[in-house]
């Protein structure tokens, strides 16, 4: 138990360099995008993903691993990490919107709240699993990928919530993408998985 806990603290530590870029990353982009640099909830926020993002990412591998262990299915792990990172950007989203960071107009469309931290969840899903994959290749680690997964993620969001057309649109077009492919290659995988383990029933079944 001490050594576990042991190496997540040596991950947390490790991952905050690139937490604290995330965190000059939010301050700069609500701040610049609305003038509101005396807030406090600009500087709250932004303390928020500096300290944070680096714990949600060991919870989301944590998730991922744990349900795929518990059932043997990747779709279910894919769950686990999506509603681990849903309950980061909820938090997030909730905060930035209260603070008046983020306008409740810009994002009624996409379902307000609720709706921009599923967009936002989707695509981060997207540059989890290309962080969980780049891990898998010996590149980096998988807790360091994922948060600098989330650098991406943070700044595309930014500036789509910020309220720029354009980055907007492309945002909403590339959460349903991601979520799609992601979903999608859980499921195939999934099925191959228990087609081979039908057919070994079936096999043991003959002899």
């Amino acid at each position: 138990m001490n050594v576990k806990l042991s190496s997540v603290a040596v991950s947390y530590v490790r991952q905050l360099r690139i937490s604290l870029c995330i965190g000059a990353l939010v301050c700069f982009a609500y701040g610049a995008g609305t003038s509101m640099w005396a807030s406090p909830w600009l500087y709250g926020t932004a303390v928020f993903m500096t300290l944070c993002a680096p714990l949600f990412s060991i919870l989301c591998n944590v998730a991922d691993a744990a349900m795929v262990r518990m059932t043997g299915l990747v779709t279910l792990g894919k769950l686990g990490r999506f509603v681990a990172q849903l309950t980061f950007n909820l938090i997030f989203m909730a905060a930035v919107v209260h603070g008046g960071l983020v306008s409740r107009v810009d994002i009624a469309h996409i379902g307000g709240v609720p709706g921009a931290a599923l967009l936002a969840t989707l695509v981060s899903q997207g540059t989890q699993y290309v962080a969980v994959l780049i891990a898998n290749c010996g590149i980096g680690t998988r807790d360091g990928n994922v948060t600098l997964g989330y650098l991406v993620s943070v700044s595309v969001i930014a500036l789509s919530m910020l309220g720029h057309p354009h980055i907007q649109h492309g945002f909403e077009i590339a959460s349903m993408t991601f979520g799609g492919f992601i979903l999608a290659l859980g499921l195939l995988k999934d099925a191959r998985w228990l087609a081979g383990l039908a057919s070994g029933r079936t096999q043991s079944g003959q002899a």
